[in-house]
């Protein structure tokens, strides 16, 4: 139980300076949420720091939602880099595969924000648990950590109600949870600009918010993604998982 464990919600870090952590976790475990979604610079620093675990005596964890073959296969991640990391692979069902374990894992996940002072106390009502555990989870455990976070954080009581969580709920499922028809007899500037709200508000949901994740995945720069985010009118609000 008094085991260091650093699982940092960005991972810039690991551009930035991928051996801070070590000498506060000495002895320690290091868990990177999403390997899947790291930068080519945050690979680098990845690969840096697996030379330096085992002086420090650190273990590495690192999930991802994809196999490591997809990995491989779509070039998200460098070859070498995914055999260095599955030395040792443990296969997780997603979220949408086990939804009666949802209430246990939320109320786990919001004892430890407010542990940690990222929240204000709170508990989830039976109600609100409910509509987690109906929600289909297309992020898995990094969308149900930022809505569980942002559910906590806008409630007005000490208990998380059934209304509040369906208004959080939304703003991160409704905008593509539904397939909608294409309108051909649009005009060619109208149907681009339905496309292309579609497509930023469906990677803006799968990375539950996360801007930078977002950047990487449809290949623009930051500062370029905000300006097309505004200039299609699409709100954020407290969709983003970065500050």
């Amino acid at each position: 139980p008094n085991t260091p464990w650093f699982a940092p919600v960005e991972n810039g870090w690991l551009a930035e300076n991928p051996f801070g952590p070590l000498a506060q976790t000495q002895g320690g475990v290091i868990f990177i949420a999403e390997a899947g979604a790291l930068s080519r610079a945050e690979q680098k620093g990845l690969s840096q720091l697996l030379t330096k675990l085992e002086k420090h005596h650190v273990r590495l964890i690192c999930a991802s939602s994809k196999p490591a073959a997809t990995l491989i296969r779509e070039e998200i991640l460098d070859t070498s880099l995914v055999m260095r990391l599955s030395a040792l692979t443990l296969a997780v069902p997603a979220l949408r595969e086990h939804p009666e374990d949802i209430p246990e894992i939320a109320a786990a996940l919001l004892l430890r924000m407010t542990e940690a002072g990222e929240v204000p106390v709170r508990t989830l009502s039976t109600g609100a648990l409910n509509v987690l555990r109906q929600m289909d989870w297309p992020g898995n455990l990094p969308m149900l950590t930022n809505v569980v976070r942002t559910a906590a954080l806008m409630a007005t009581a000490p208990e998380v109600t059934t209304e509040d969580m369906v208004r959080v709920v939304n703003q991160f499922d409704s905008p593509t949870s539904e397939a909608k028809p294409a309108n051909f007899d649009l005009p060619l500037r109208e149907a681009r600009e339905l496309f292309e709200k579609a497509y930023f508000e469906y990677h803006i949901r799968m990375e539950s918010g996360n801007m930078s994740r977002v950047a990487e995945r449809v290949g623009l720069e930051r500062t370029h993604l905000y300006r097309k985010i505004k200039q299609l009118g699409i709100r954020l609000g407290s969709q983003r998982g970065e500050e």
